[in-house]
Order: C-alpha cells, then structure tokens, then sequence
C-alpha cells in the first residue's frame, strides 16, 4: 500500500492506494481511502498503511499511542 497525492482543481487529495493482480493477472491498482486535504506526515502515512493492511488481512493491529488517540478522537 502506499498513499498518492492527485491535484483536482485546485485542491489536493490524499489516497491510499492498493496493488493487486486481476483475473487476468494483470496487475491493477485500487483506491482503499481517500483522505481528502489531510494534513499527514510520512510517518503517520506509514502507520496509516499499515494498519489498514494489517485490517484487511484481519492480523492483530498494534499502533503508537499518540496515532491510537488521533484514530479514537474523531
């Protein structure tokens, strides 16, 4: 997983992008979130990516702390 910032208009977006292979097994890419203009560092990005992965291959997820707050805050 990895994130890619796309310019519409004149604003950014921020997603978080997955690789796969179709039936065909071309290999594809898919957009798992999108996280609008989010102010995010690389470090958070990391964390971000990871847990989703973890999340979608159902493995036991361990955050920091401070990146556990900022998910529970919303």
């Amino acid at each position: 997983m990895c994130f890619r910032t796309k310019f519409i208009k004149t604003s950014k977006v921020i997603r978080l992008i997955e690789s796969f292979r179709d039936a065909e097994r071309m290999l594809r890419q898919r957009v798992i979130a999108s996280l609008g203009d989010a102010q995010i560092s690389e470090d958070e990005k990391k964390q971000i990516a990871r847990a989703v992965g973890m999340r979608i291959k159902k493995k036991p997820l361990y955050l920091k702390r401070n990146f556990r707050k900022m998910l529970h805050s919303g």
